[in-house]
């Protein structure tokens, strides 16, 4: 028995990037499993494309998918149609959840209570505008990349002139324990 669980904590949205489910479709693939186990089997891939794919997998090389639910056998079409449908009702679970969280945001930007993390050099007052920073080193480092951005029309003009010169460009961190903190770092070009 192979236990594959460092995909824990990713999206199962896509495969991409997932190792472990593209592990579990070799060893599949291969012969090598007899059966897939899983808590809940169609959410090992959310997304269709990747849900049918280890279905036909395992439907070719007679391998067992086994959840909580029961097990199925996806080679005959009526397990594999029970198991399409589940891996779709699935599929739409992630949008109905996606609808959800964006319809909260909606209302939230509606009442005006929309808190999202501000650029540097904006924060938030106690009472939840949206003001300059208050802090002069800040303001200066933020006027320092539009001086320069203006004066050389570069990004990576910017970048070489804070390097040149040591400089470091801010960051207030969002969320957490540390939410609210200063954090200088070296500027990226990407972060121009």
């Amino acid at each position: 028995m192979r236990v594959i669980d460092q995909d824990q904590g990713a999206s199962g949205a896509t495969a991409q990037g997932r190792d472990g489910v593209h592990d579990l479709v070799a060893d599949v693939g291969r012969k090598r499993a007899g059966a897939v186990f899983g808590l809940e089997a169609s959410r090992l891939a959310r997304s269709c494309s990747d849900w049918y794919y280890l279905l036909e997998i395992c439907a070719l090389t007679n391998t067992l998918v086994i959840d909580d639910e029961g097990i199925y056998d996806p080679g005959p079409y009526n397990d594999r149609l029970l198991r399409g449908l589940m891996g779709t009702m699935s599929e739409a679970e992630l949008h109905w959840l996606r609808q959800r969280l964006l319809g909260g945001k909606l209302a939230k930007a509606h009442q005006g209570q929309l808190r999202m993390r501000l650029p540097v050099g904006l924060v938030y007052d106690p009472t939840g505008q949206v003001v300059l920073e208050p802090d002069d080193e800040v303001r200066e480092a933020v006027r320092v990349v539009f001086d320069r951005c203006t004066q050389h029309g570069s990004a990576l003009a910017v970048v070489t002139h804070f390097t040149t010169h040591r400089l470091r460009f801010p960051t207030r961190l969002w969320g957490g324990s540390r939410d609210g903190e200063l954090v200088w770092h070296r500027l990226a070009h990407a972060r121009v």
